[in-house]
């Protein structure tokens, strides 16, 4: 009686269907700048692909000379918008360039994420030095 059981239980649908086991994974927390409500492009992540090869202008005639350029990819965390741009080389000077344009295109930045490259690492150590003294500054003028 028990096989006759058992056979009839493996081949029930409905049974089956109630033995299946919810998902049981759970997520990790969210970051607390990921669910306060933010302006566009206060926090973004970026990096960097190439280096792309292109034909600049020449000022005096002559042929056009070829040249290595990389492109930046700046992504809004909160709303996934992506801004492009490009950097003339592949060091801190021209990242910084990068950066300073998206925050006169699309306002201030709060917050960079990215991969640790060396010239992303230079950025942020320039960043940090020249925004060391800023909440200072502030106060001192109120």
């Amino acid at each position: 009686m028990r096989k006759l059981v058992t056979t009839i239980d493996r081949h029930c649908k409905f049974c089956l269907i109630s033995r299946q086991k919810v998902a049981s994974q759970i997520m990790g927390d969210m970051p607390e700048w990921r669910t306060q409500p933010n302006g566009p492009f206060s926090h973004v992540s970026m990096d960097l692909f190439g280096p792309i090869t292109i034909k600049d202008s020449v000022v005096k005639r002559g042929p056009r000379c070829k040249k290595k350029v990389w492109g930046v990819l700046f992504i809004c965390a909160s709303s996934r918008a992506v801004y492009l741009d490009i950097a003339e080389d592949y060091g801190t000077e021209a990242i910084l360039h990068c950066i300073r344009r998206l925050q006169a295109d699309r306002g201030e930045i709060r917050l960079i994420l990215s991969d640790p490259g060396t010239q992303l690492q230079g950025a942020s150590k320039e960043l940090l030095e020249v925004r060391k003294g800023w909440n200072n500054k502030m106060e001192s003028r109120r």
